[in-house]
């Protein structure tokens, strides 16, 4: 969902510009212009056209445009975010990959439309899953990545067990059939770096898809 908050704050500067400008002119001349009261409508237009364009730009700058999840640029700054919380609550870093199984079969088999809306829904999947607090992002072609904060492990298998739930569900209904492979991986501390949970995510999902292809 995109933010509005930019749209309050170009408006907000723009009635202020009017505003001042009102009081400027009664103060030099002791009088004002009907004309600058007719113009606050629309003044609010143009800002709320400003604002609707800047909340835009921020939005598709750290968006995905197929999913509508974060896009890879994004992530460090959320992995920051959420550290701050992990600091300040005490809870716990879970750092997922997830990978949708034979991706490239399934472009080749039914073409790269039904490939987008199986990677779309994937991504609804996680936007259901993941409260506001964390993240879900598409990393890169056929790969996402979450974060979020636990208590403990018992809630991160929780967490991780309802989205593979939700996304059997979705392939059942789905004209096309599809599968993901999940790793992830939990630090109690707050400052631990991304690219090494990162990694450890990454090599137990790998470590997942090999047990299953064999």
């Amino acid at each position: 969902m995109m933010n509005l908050s930019r749209r309050f704050i170009s408006i907000i500067a723009c009635l202020a510009v009017q505003t001042a400008y009102l009081l400027y002119y009664f103060y030099k001349y002791g009088w004002y212009d009907p004309i600058i009261l007719a113009g606050y409508p629309f003044v609010t237009l143009i800002a709320f056209w400003i604002g609707r364009q800047w909340d835009k730009a921020v939005y598709y700058a750290e968006r995905d445009v197929l999913t509508g999840l974060y896009n890879r640029r994004s992530v460090p700054d959320r992995y920051r975010k959420a550290q701050r919380l992990a600091s300040e609550t005490g809870q716990m870093l879970l750092v997922a990959v997830i990978d949708c199984n034979q991706f490239k079969a399934i472009n080749d088999r039914f073409g790269h439309r039904k490939g987008d809306e199986v990677l779309a829904e994937i991504a609804r999947a996680l936007l259901r899953g993941i409260p506001k607090r964390g993240t879900a992002a598409r990393w890169g072609g056929d790969e996402f990545v979450v974060i979020d904060l636990c208590a403990n492990r018992e809630q991160a298998e929780t967490v991780i067990d309802r989205l593979q739930s939700d996304i059997r569900s979705r392939s059942a209904a789905a004209d096309v059939p599809f599968s993901v492979s999940v790793g992830w991986t939990l630090s109690r501390d707050a400052a631990a770096d991304w690219e090494q949970l990162l990694s450890s995510a990454d090599a137990e999902l790998y470590t997942r898809k090999s047990k299953t292809s064999t």
